[in-house]
């Protein structure tokens, strides 16, 4: 599928930031738009903010995310590195059919992530 290609071989990079503001780019993000519930997004990004991060703001229209975080907890390069691993781990878990990405397979990803050691908020 042309679309699991493009989220694979992209990454998330950085647009723009100050201390405490991250501004990114995640090629292919309004691709999966149709696949991700907007209030089961809203849901995980409340509940699974990377332990430092403040807020996380996704725009499907323009491929962004505007993160806000304490620089004294987490630097930009975690927040990148952790963003580009998590589109990865989601696309593994759905390789067969991206509409089967639910909470539960959400839920999975962050548990292996919470065993490797990321704290979440």
């Amino acid at each position: 599928m042309i679309n699991e290609l493009i989220l694979k071989f992209t990454k998330v990079y950085e647009v723009h930031s100050i201390p405490g503001r991250l501004r990114v780019k995640a090629p292919g993000l309004n691709l999966v738009e149709k696949y991700v519930n907007k209030n089961i997004l809203d849901q995980f990004l409340e509940r699974y903010l990377l332990k430092g991060v403040i807020s996380v703001e996704v725009s499907f229209i323009s491929n962004g995310i505007l993160i806000y975080y304490r620089p004294d907890e987490i630097n930009k390069d975690t927040i990148i590195s952790f963003l580009n691993r998590l589109r990865v781990r989601i696309i593994e878990l759905s390789k067969s059919d991206m509409e089967s990405l639910d909470n539960q397979m959400i839920e999975k990803v962050y548990n292996d992530f919470r065993k490797e050691g990321y704290e979440f908020t």
